[in-house]
C-alpha cells in the first residue's frame, strides 16, 4: 500500500548519508548504527535498530533521517498486516504500527522534522496521506474481521479528509450493510448510490451490481434507483431528510388502495396450499365474501361472470341471480358473493352472488350500483 508518504520517505533516504554537510555523527558507534539501519530491509529488526541508536544517541545531527526511518518502519508495517495471508503475529505489528502514527502524528511530522529540501505544504501533505494510510489499514482489518461498526467508523474518518473517495464510500456503505439493521439500510443505500456516481464507467460494474442488489431487497425492485444515484451525486454528506422508500411501507401503502387485492392473495394463498381442499370445506365454503375487485375476462353465459383480480387469468367465476345486461369486457367489477366450489388447478372459485351485491366501474365512470332487476 504504497502512497505518496512512501515515495517521499524513499526518496528523502536516498541522500540521507553519514556525509553530509554540517553534520556529523558523534563517533564510530553511531555511524555503525546509522549505516545498519540504512542498509537493515526487516521493519522490526530497522525499529530495534533505530530504539538502540535514539537511546545511546537522543541527540544527533541526524535527527530528520531518524525520524524518516521510524515512519518508514511503521508505513512498512501497516503495508505487511493487511497482506493476503498475514500470519496473526504480523498484523499485530502492523496495528501497533497504526496507533503509533495516529498517536504520534504531530511529533512524527513537526515541522523541524521535514527532510531538507521537502516544502512545508508537502510535508503536511505526507502526515495526511500517513494519517490516512493508518485509517485505511484498520478499515480493511476491521472489514476482514466482519467487524463492521468499526469498520463504518474508519472508513467515514477517510471520507472526512477525502469526501470524494469513491473506495471508501462504497465500503462505507458496504460496512453499513454488514451489520443488518434493517433500518439503517437507506445510510447505506446513499453510500452505495454516491460511490456509483463517483466511480468512471469502466469501474463501475461491481458497484452498480451490489446497489442494485441491496436497494431491491429493501425497495421490492429498482424502480427509482436512477433518481437516488442522481440525488446522491449531489452531496457529500447524507441528507437529513434523506429516505428511501421500503418495501414494508409500500406494502402497507398497497393494502391501503387495493385493500381488495391483499384480500385475494390470502385466500389464494390457503387455496393453493397442501390442504387447499380441507381449509376451503373448514373456513370457506358457504361463507359471504365482501369486498372483492376485478376484471371481467369472460362471459360464458347469460348468468355466469369470469373474473381476474390480477393478472389476465380469471380465477374467480361469478354465478348470477338474474343476467345483467350490456356488459363489456374489460370492465371493473366490485362483487360480493358466497362460496360454492372451488377447483385447485387451475384455481377457479365460484361465488353466488346477486346483482345488488355488484357495483360496475368503467376508466371514466366511479363505481355504481346496479338497480335491482324488475
Amino acid at each position: 500500500m504504497l502512497n505518496r508518504t512512501l515515495y517521499l520517505i524513499a526518496g528523502a533516504l536516498l541522500i540521507a548519508t553519514p556525509a553530509q554537510p554540517q553534520k556529523q555523527v558523534k563517533d564510530q558507534r553511531e555511524a555503525e548504527l546509522f549505516n545498519s539501519v540504512a542498509a537493515e530491509k526487516d521493519p522490526l529488526t530497522k525499529l530495534s535498530l533505530l530504539n538502540q541508536w535514539a537511546n545511546t544517541y537522543p541527540e544527533t545531527d541526524f535527527r530528520q533521517e531518524r525520524n524518516l526511518h521510524y515512519v518508514s518502519s511503521y508505513t512498512n508495517l501497516e503495508a505487511r498486516a493487511i497482506a493476503v495471508n498475514a500470519p496473526s503475529d504480523m498484523i499485530r505489528e502492523g496495528e501497533k504500527a497504526v496507533h503509533i502514527v495516529l498517536d504520534r502524528s504531530d511529533e512524527l511530522f513537526a515541522p523541524d522534522l521535514a527532510p531538507g529540501g521537502v516544502k512545508p505544504e508537502d510535508w503536511a501533505i505526507a502526515r495526511q496521506e500517513a494519517l490516512r494510510q493508518a485509517h485505511s489499514v484498520l478499515a480493511a482489518l476491521a472489514s476482514k474481521r466482519k467487524d463492521y461498526t468499526q469498520a463504518e467508523a474508519e472508513f467515514g474518518k477517510l471520507l472526512e479528509m477525502a469526501p470524494d473517495d469513491a473506495a471508501a464510500t462504497y465500503r462505507l456503505g458496504v460496512a453499513i450493510v454488514g451489520q443488518r439493521q434493517a433500518a439503517r439500510y437507506p445510510a447505506a443505500i446513499f453510500y452505495l448510490a454516491r460511490a456509483v456516481g463517483l466511480l468512471p464507467d469502466s469501474d463501475k460494474t461491481v458497484a452498480q451490481q451490489y446497489l442494485d442488489k441491496v436497494y431491491s431487497s429493501y425497495h421490492g425492485d429498482l424502480t427509482g434507483l436512477g433518481e437516488i444515484v442522481q440525488l446522491a451525486s449531489q452531496s457529500r454528506a447524507q441528507p437529513a431528510d434523506w429516505h428511501v422508500v421500503s418495501a414494508a411501507e409500500l406494502a402497507v401503502e398497497f393494502a391501503g388502495k387495493h385493500p381488495e387485492i391483499i384480500l385475494w392473495r390470502g385466500l389464494k394463498e390457503s387455496l393453493t396450499g397442501a390442504d387447499g381442499a380441507a381449509w376451503f370445506d373448514t373456513n370457506l365454503k358457504g361463507a359471504e365474501i365482501p369486498g372483492l375487485k376485478g376484471k371481467l375476462v369472460s362471459q360464458p353465459g347469460a348468468k355466469e361472470l369470469l373474473i381476474a383480480v390480477e393478472g389476465a387469468e380469471a380465477e374467480l367465476r361469478l354465478k348470477l341471480d338474474v343476467p345483467i345486461p350490456g356488459l363489456s369486457l374489460g370492465i371493473t367489477i366490485e362483487f360480493a358473493g358466497v362460496a360454492e366450489t372451488f377447483t385447485p388447478k387451475p384455481l377457479l372459485l365460484t361465488l353466488r352472488t346477486s346483482s345488488k351485491a355488484i357495483r360496475l366501474e368503467s376508466p371514466d365512470r366511479p363505481a355504481s350500483g346496479l338497480p335491482a332487476p324488475r
